[in-house]
């Protein structure tokens, strides 16, 4: 869009260019024409040379002095033309130069990070390949992952993600019916707020103008603050911390949004650190609110399940070779603080309040983000079960393919409660550590893996690849591995 726009640009110059040439007089049209008045002049004068010399040296020295003059003036206006047509002709010229630099830098450096990183992942391999029992070497600091966005300042942009401008964002909400189902929850005045603090990721929210929490209120508040002098400062703490509540509360959608490319081999390096680790509780960006991160403790001695691979899947995942463009969803709320939850409606871990019903048409929207931005994918790292089961329906995928088999494994077992009971209890199973592995008795601790919606042909291949597939089908489960103990917290006692 910003491409697009400098052009549409340059050619709005180039219009006005022409524009003037049309409106300014062709300098050899003017010399001409100086011409033939110059010759007319000395027609008239050379009748009366015959007269005397006197006649005629004067008329001489007049013809001379008017031809000086008007060669003067002549050559003066061409040059003053010249100039301005130079002074077009270079400010074009330097708009030109300047694309052309700009493309060449950017091509630069990123052949740059693609050489550094290849040479980073050949030496990896060589030292794996020379020692029989190979050194742990982190090459986290050396590995560069960068965007196009990266050789940018985003600080002073006005852009979701330096490309879409609030009048478009206004007109893709109408498009996609997000306006229209507000409107059919009464928020008939929805607003919309793009938060550029952080120059990589951008924030959207929607707020309804008229659902806004009441100033009148707070301003009494201030007033009654004002009456104990002692207690001022505490009474201002407290009412900045119900205002920042009362600001969450009235938050109808919540995105946290970025642009970021990313190797295969960074994913290689982070499963590897994972199967490894013993705390695995990867939690979300610290901006999020903590009021929707999970709070899963585990009991003393509480054995896990292992998300580990049956057969590995490295070699599947080392099939994409190319660094994968994606549009990283941070963080995606979407709720009704108008609606109470019901007993048909019950809350789901994490929730302040009931759904928007919008996640059909918010998702159509970032899928059109993500395409017309020639992206790879839409990427995401669910917090919760219920997440990853709302985002698989939308045709996101792991994009390990143990993880995938873990997931659909898990599905497969519990789809049978899902359908009887609905999702809320299946999730605050997995938040009460009620699901559990059957064979082991080992307790399924939800894992934050990376799920991508593919956008790009070759993105799309990869998931449909035979390759992908196959590995899918060698990691799964046998049905039954998994179960709830319903028994196992006394909330979800009544659903044995």
């Amino acid at each position: 869009m910003e491409h697009t726009d400098s052009l549409n640009k340059n050619n709005d110059v180039a219009i006005a260019h022409n524009d003037d040439k049309k409106k300014e007089i062709d300098p050899h049209t003017i010399t001409s024409k100086t011409k033939i008045t110059s010759n007319t002049n000395e027609k008239t004068t050379n009748p009366h040379s015959t007269n005397t010399n006197t006649n005629t040296n004067t008329n001489t020295n007049t013809n001379t002095n008017t031809n000086s003059l008007i060669a003067s003036t002549t050559t003066t206006t061409t040059e003053k033309l010249n100039n301005r047509h130079s002074n077009h002709y270079s400010g074009n010229f330097i708009i030109a130069q300047y694309h052309i630099i700009e493309r060449y830098l950017k091509n630069f450096v990123h052949d740059g990070v693609e050489r550094w990183n290849l040479k980073i992942q050949q030496i990896r391999d060589i030292i794996k390949e020379l020692y029989k029992n190979p050194i742990d070497l982190d090459f986290g600091d050396l590995n560069i992952s960068m965007d196009e966005e990266s050789l940018y300042s985003n600080s002073a942009s006005d852009k979701l993600l330096n490309t879409y401008s609030m009048e478009e964002l206004e007109s893709y909400f109408d498009k996609y019916g997000i306006k229209e189902q507000l409107s059919s929850r009464g928020y008939n005045h929805p607003k919309i707020i793009v938060d550029f603090t952080d120059p990589f990721v951008h924030r959207l929210e929607v707020t309804d103008s008229l659902s806004s929490p009441n100033n009148n209120n707070n301003n009494n508040n201030n007033n009654n603050n004002n009456n104990n002098n002692n207690n001022n400062n505490n009474n201002n703490n407290n009412n900045n911390n119900n205002n920042n509540n009362n600001n969450a509360d009235h938050i109808l959608i919540d995105i946290f949004i970025r642009r970021k490319e990313f190797y295969i081999y960074e994913l290689l390096e982070e499963k590897k650190k994972h199967d490894k680790s013993s705390d695995r509780n990867i939690g979300p960006p610290s901006n999020v609110d903590q009021r929707y991160v999970p709070n899963f403790k585990m009991m003393n001695g509480t054995k896990l399940f292992e998300w580990i691979d049956l057969h590995p899947t490295e070699l599947v995942l080392r099939r994409i070779d190319y660094p994968i463009k994606s549009t990283v969803i941070e963080w995606l709320c979407l709720q009704d603080p108008s609606k109470p939850f019901s007993e048909t409606r019950p809350p789901l871990p994490g929730q302040q309040h009931s759904g928007l019903g919008v996640t059909k048409q918010i998702n159509d929207l970032l899928v059109h983000l993500a395409t017309t931005q020639n992206r790879d994918c839409l990427l995401n790292k669910p917090f919760r079960f219920y997440n990853a089961f709302f985002y698989q329906t939308r045709e996101y995928f792991y994009i390990d393919p143990g993880v995938q088999a873990i997931f659909l494994s898990l599905l497969n077992d519990i789809e049978e409660s899902i359908g009887k009971f609905g999702l809320a209890p299946i999730s605050w199973a997995f938040e009460f550590g009620c699901v559990k592995e059957k064979a082991t008795g080992n307790t399924v601790k939800w894992e934050f893996h990376k799920q991508l919606r593919p956008i790009s042909t070759r993105m799309k291949n990869y998931f449909k690849s035979k390759l992908y597939t196959q590995s899918v089908q060698d990691n799964m489960r046998p049905m039954g591995t998994f179960y709830i103990d319903w028994s196992g917290h006394p909330s979800l006692s009544h659903f044995v």
